[in-house]
């Protein structure tokens, strides 16, 4: 047995100790903190065995001694499956970590290593049944799971959607393996075998990821809550674009038409939008950042859209860069979502509430929770040195090139996206301002949040850790850059990157005269340029101006009598709210050009304001199908022609 087969084997065997930790937890409860340690080994130890996979460019296939008559279930390791195991096993590991820190009272709730465990063999599957069989025990024990978690108005709705989902992928796959007599095996080499361009196969995998991307976040936030939140958002939620990227990258053949991309793109970005949207009237941090997760889960679908677009228009080079870019901001999603809930988790049980009305001034209570959670936010945010900023900086070189991939009409379509994408983004940071303004910087807004308390040293260094791993990725992204290029080779054929590794530069043959991006002496300059502003201005007073807080609007110290101030003095989570939500407004200024066409302009406004009221009244799943009913009406009248 070879190197490949051992790194395999060790990785099943991680598999099988979570069931093993799962049934230890479901049988006795008591044993909650050697539960816990072992979820965080074992999750750890797999993440650490993910790493010299990714740069190896390992692959293995391992049988196993079950199956249908006549065949065995089969096991494969390759870059792409190492990527999302990585993915999964960093939240999962941080998550366990927090609750031992934490000293969590209570048992481990058993849900959380089975998911993990058959997610994990889900992602090493390399037969059809095997996946199918998995991702329905998984589904049934997330449904288990909300079923005796506190009752919820809108879960049954929920898991239906789930439900639906999960079908979605049963039809692709059943229509990939009814593409030739030669797929009478199960495995995925004689999916690979078929070259289809059949349109139901892109529309219905599209279909079945969004449904299981944004549509399970109410059943699983029944069953996952507290430091579990960052393994939902984080790790479960971004698995069924790895489902995407598998049969429409790898399992449908090497070449499909241009179209294939269009679903993914628009629903990318529709819920890019929307979750921007979303997080800028958030009235909890959890909300803000389940909304945000949203947002970049939405640039990852669109990344994967105009990859296969570029693909089907023959540009192996491009489709190599914005899959390189979407595995990036996956792998870099999931450490910087990770960080973002832990705080979360933090500010509730050091504050002791979730509103964000209640918050305020909480950097001089907690401030490593609060300095950890800026490093965080800054990281979630598309400002540079952050590490969503180097992935989405590649993505962008894909876009600017990826009107090459069409003509007139599909230039136009890809510009429009591009700039939806620039207004989510730039929202979504507005969004992370206010959360981060509002929850940490000013006064306190009640007496319970005056008296925060930090959290204790443990979970301090935890949390300081992942802040430190969330600055080296946005430092050093070529290094990451490296672990993702086998799977995209991998997928696409080209390798992604070259320069030294300070310096990121895509290879000369995906982006020719394509500047390149120095985060590390970009991070420098701008401390060395802050550093003498400072020096500059300490000490520096200038008569008739007085000092204060960062963001209390400049306000007087409180009198005796009001110990916290008054809240209405200081910035409000709703008015900051109102105002994200005036950057989207249609109709408020008219332009020049007579009575007419100033009565059509408000006519017109007021007609979108309305039909954006009925969205909200209706809710983004409604969206997400109406889209898609849409497209499907397209293709039908694209094949009568």
């Amino acid at each position: 047995m070879d190197l490949n087969h051992l790194v395999l084997l060790a990785l099943v065997m991680g598999i099988v100790t979570l069931f093993g930790l799962g049934l230890l937890s479901w049988f006795n409860p008591r044993q909650h903190r050697a539960g816990r340690i072992g979820l965080t080994v074992t999750t750890g130890a797999i993440a650490l065995i993910a790493v010299p996979v990714l740069v190896g460019g390992i692959a293995a296939d391992l049988a196993l001694p079950f199956g249908l008559p006549g065949t065995n279930a089969s096991l494969r390791l390759d870059p792409l499956a190492a990527i999302f195991l990585l993915v999964l096993s960093i939240p999962a590991c941080a998550g366990a970590g927090w609750d031992l820190a934490d000293a969590a009272p209570g048992p481990i709730d058993p849900t959380i290593p089975f998911v993990i465990a058959g997610s994990m063999v889900g992602l090493l599957a390399a037969d059809v049944v095997l996946w199918l069989v998995v991702g329905a025990i998984v589904l049934l024990v997330l449904g288990l799971a909300a079923v005796h978690a506190p009752p919820h108005a809108n879960t049954s709705r929920a898991g239906l959607v789930v439900l639906v989902g999960f079908g979605g992928f049963v039809g692709t796959l059943a229509l990939l393996a009814a593409g030739s007599p030669a797929t009478i095996e199960p495995g995925f080499p004689g999916l690979r075998a078929i070259a289809t361009d059949g349109p139901w196969i892109p529309l219905l995998a599209t279909l079945s990821a969004g449904l299981l991307t944004f549509g399970p976040r109410i059943v699983a936030a029944a069953a996952f809550h507290g430091s579990s939140s960052a393994l939902l958002h984080a790790g479960l939620r971004v698995l069924p674009i790895y489902g995407v990227i598998r049969v429409l990258a790898d399992l449908s053949g090497p070449a499909q038409p241009v179209w294939w991309g269009l679903p993914l793109l628009v629903m990318g970005v529709v819920a890019a939008v929307w979750g921007a949207r979303s997080a800028g009237r958030g009235d909890s941090p959890g909300s803000v950042l389940a909304a945000v997760t949203d947002l970049h889960l939405g640039i990852l679908f669109a990344g994967v859209g105009i990859a296969l677009l570029a693909r089907g228009a023959d540009l192996a080079p491009l489709a190599t860069l914005a899959m390189a870019a979407t595995l990036l901001h996956a792998l870099h999603h999931a450490v910087f979502v990770t960080l973002l809930w832990l705080g979360n988790r933090a500010i509730e049980g050091g504050a002791g509430t979730s509103a964000l009305d209640h918050l305020g001034g909480l950097i001089h209570t907690m401030p490593v929770t609060s300095l950890c959670l800026l490093a965080g936010g800054f990281a979630a945010s598309i400002l540079p040195p952050g590490a969503a900023f180097a992935s989405l900086w590649l993505l962008w070189q894909a876009v600017f090139a990826a009107p090459r991939a069409g003509g007139l009409g599909l230039g136009v379509l890809l510009g429009v996206m591009a700039g939806a994408l620039a207004l989510a983004l730039t929202l979504g940071t507005a969004s992370l301002l206010r959360l981060l303004g509002v929850a940490l910087l000013g006064r306190p807004r009640t007496p319970r949040v005056a008296a925060a308390q930090e959290v204790g040293k443990p979970a301090q260094t935890m949390l300081i850790g992942m802040a430190v791993f969330v600055g080296l990725l946005g430092l050093l992204p070529s290094v990451t850059v490296a672990l993702i290029a086998p799977a995209a080779r991998f997928l696409m054929g080209s390798d992604v990157a070259s320069g030294p590794a300070i310096f990121l530069r895509p290879a000369a043959d995906l982006a020719p005269g394509a500047s390149g991006y120095a985060a590390l002496p970009f991070a420098l300059l701008v401390l060395a340029a802050g550093g003498l502003v400072w020096l500059v201005l300490r000490g520096h007073s200038v008569p008739g101006h007085r000092r204060a807080a960062a963001w209390n609007d400049g306000f007087a110290a409180p009198p005796p009598w009001l110990p916290l101030g008054d809240p209405a003095t200081q910035a409000s989570p709703d008015g900051l709210a109102r105002a994200l939500d005036a950057t989207l407004e249609i109709g408020g200024a008219p332009p020049s050009g007579g009575a007419g066409i100033y009565a059509a302009w408000s006519r017109g406004g007021s007609w979108l304001r309305d039909r954006m009221a009925l969205i909200d009244a209706v809710g983004p799943r409604h969206v997400m199908v109406l889209l898609f009913a849409v497209l499907v009406l397209l293709l039908a009248l694209r094949a009568t022609r």
